[in-house]
């Protein structure tokens, strides 16, 4: 940006949804393929995009026979629409977009500059100018890159920009901690590893993040497990490079200490910004209208009762962190100084202990002190009005140190446990999706035109997943990949129970071990009877009926149906006059698969633990 230029500023968008601004005026992209066209051009800086191209990245395989006639109506349009800031010219075998050198900005292009900056202050050893300037190469970033524009053209080039973007983060977090920054970026980092777990350089950072920070033994955990995983999935060992950071840490090498703090008023010695923003909820975030207005109620109302903090409780996989940050990037105006979201789990899914949670906190937002971060968090927040975003939080013990808040600020937890002991917190219930929910959501991954095309076959994938929001984009996603299947033969697929599990499964995101992360957070009593229950055929159980299952009283049947119940396992209801609890079918799949070789049930066995579930 130049000062006194933006109404003549051309500002074209490719990271996130694509779009234009001219004039300080948003130009109206209205489909699919106007904007795949304009995206490919953009992305080709000025070089020929051949109509071979176009027309494969617009229609596959399947190109109309006025392909080409379409072509030319389309680039007349984008002619119109850039008029006397762009030019898109007929250049034979196809066609290039000049925009003019002066005035015009594509963000993808000022993110390589940025980038590019980066690594050469990087290299110069100037790491306070090389994490600005990733910083401000990242914040280029609204969502998941070329929104808007046809699947196959996502194919073919987001995995690059992906890369790209992870590069950089990498890089910015290298200078984070040559910086001192060490206790910051943790919870990036934890998030980062969980969601790119055969990215090295990541793990590597996050080893050393946590041996500077005094967690020696965490660190070398994350090295253990991940090692444990590739020998048992695929027969090797990590990278050298990551077995060096290992070593570092058994011998405590001078390198993996923290940098010196430089004597004087250095600028160096600043943490990180004070005005922390939360990451964007995913591009294509659906739904959800009804608990967003209840959670923006809660965040912003009546202050006179004290803090204001409310909860989206409910079971794995239903979509609480996407609902958070939506919320919280919704009321950006509401809280000026930001709002700060904080990982309440480490990368192996234990509860963090709140005075790290806290030491974290007081590092992000630029000071604070290691020996009472407590007093020091109480001390920022204060004179503040902030958001602050704890999310998948373990229980209440692990919270109640961190709502100590003034009626300026407000907290947002996202959690599996109902929190009711929790004084002040208003609880949002996050269930399943609607049928028209799920819906949206498939064609939004998969191709509205697929799911237009066959609605039932949409409608019984969307079924077969329980409207799990994480299942329903699992399966989007599989059927993203392959433009080659029906919808109905993947919701036959689907359907059969036997490979259910199996199908819902994508790159890093899996349904059964999200499952199973609710699973084994039950104590032993708890998951013989899921076990029990999700044996027997009955697609609705009663209070009796569980009695006869379980082979218990019909007053320890209910006390069991009600545990399950609190931790999100079964819905409930009131039917005639009486109790009717359902298990959801995913988890009663999964719940099937975990059965003995035996499973009869007594009394004492409820009492008492099993030896399948102690070993």
């Amino acid at each position: 940006m130049y000062p006194g230029r933006e109404n003549r500023t051309v500002k074209a968008r490719l990271l996130g949804p694509v779009d234009v601004w001219c004039a300080g005026e948003r130009i109206g992209l209205h489909g699919t393929k106007i904007r795949t066209v304009l995206a490919m051009l953009l992305l080709a800086r000025g070089h020929v995009v051949e109509d071979e191209r176009l027309t494969r990245m617009l229609w596959g395989d399947q190109a109309p026979a006025t392909a080409a006639a379409q072509l030319q109506t389309y680039a007349s349009r984008l002619r119109r629409m850039l008029a006397g800031h762009g030019e898109i010219v007929r250049q034979r075998p196809g066609y290039l977009l000049r925009l003019g050198r002066a005035g015009c900005e594509v963000d993808l292009v000022e993110f390589d500059r940025l980038s590019t900056r980066g690594r050469i202050e990087l290299r110069r050893g100037d790491h306070r100018a090389a994490s600005d300037a990733f910083t401000a190469a990242l914040q280029l970033w609204h969502g998941p890159a070329l929104g808007g524009v046809s699947d196959t053209l996502i194919e073919a080039e987001t995995p690059s920009l992906l890369e790209r973007r992870l590069a950089v983060v990498e890089a910015r977090i290298e200078a984070e901690l040559a910086l001192g920054r060490h206790a910051a970026v943790i919870s990036e980092l934890t998030g980062l590893v969980a969601a790119h777990p055969l990215r090295e350089g990541l793990r590597g950072q996050l080893m050393t993040a946590l041996y500077r920070n005094d967690r020696h033994a965490d660190a070398l955990r994350v090295y253990q497990e991940y090692r444990c995983h590739l020998v048992e999935e695929l027969g090797i060992d990590p990278g050298p490079a990551l077995q060096g950071v290992n070593r570092a840490v058994l011998r405590g090498d001078e390198a993996m200490a923290p940098p010196p703090v430089l004597a004087g008023p250095t600028p160096n010695t600043t943490a990180v910004p004070v005005c922390p923003q939360p990451p964007a909820p995913p591009a294509d975030f659906t739904g959800r209208e009804f608990e967003l207005t209840r959670l923006r109620d809660a965040l912003t109302g009546d202050r006179s009762s004290g803090a204001r903090i409310a909860a989206v409780v409910g079971l794995s996989g239903t979509g609480k962190t996407a609902l958070a940050l939506r919320a919280a990037n919704d009321l950006n105006a509401a809280f000026p100084d930001g709002a700060l979201v904080v990982a309440m789990r480490d990368s192996a899914g234990r509860a963090r202990p709140p005075a790290e949670v806290l030491t974290e906190i007081c590092a992000t937002v630029g000071g604070g002190s290691k020996t009472d971060p407590g007093n020091a968090y109480r001390q920022y927040v204060t004179s503040r009005r902030m958001l602050l975003v704890l999310d998948d939080a373990v229980d209440e013990k692990q919270l109640r140190p961190l709502l100590t808040v003034p009626m300026t600020c407000a907290v947002l937890i996202t959690s599996r446990a109902r929190l009711t002991a929790l004084d002040g917190v208003r609880p949002v219930l996050l269930g399943g999706f609607s049928a028209s929910e799920s819906a949206l959501l498939l064609a939004r991954i998969a191709g509205e035109a697929r799911v237009v095309a066959d609605p039932a076959s949409a409608h019984a994938i969307a079924t077969t997943c329980g409207h799990l929001p994480i299942a329903v984009r699992i399966a989007g996603a599989r059927l993203a990949a392959r433009p080659h299947w029906s919808l109905a033969s993947y919701a036959a697929r689907l359907i059969d129970q036997r490979r259910t599990l199996d199908e819902l499964r994508v790159a890093d995101l899996c349904v059964r071990a999200v499952l199973s992360a609710t699973y084994l957070a039950l104590d032993d009593t708890r998951r013989v009877v899921l076990r029990q229950l999700a044996a027997d055929r009955a697609t609705t159980i009663t209070v009796d009926h569980a009695a006869r299952v379980l082979a218990v009283s019909r007053a320890e049947a209910a006390e069991r149906l009600d545990e399950l119940a609190e931790a999100h396992l079964l819905a409930v209801e009131g039917v005639d006059g009486r109790l009717v609890y359902q298990l959801p079918a995913l988890l009663r799949l999964y719940a099937r698969e975990q059965l003995p070789a035996t499973s009869t049930v007594t009394s004492a066995s409820l009492r008492l633990t099993t030896v399948g579930d102690a070993a």
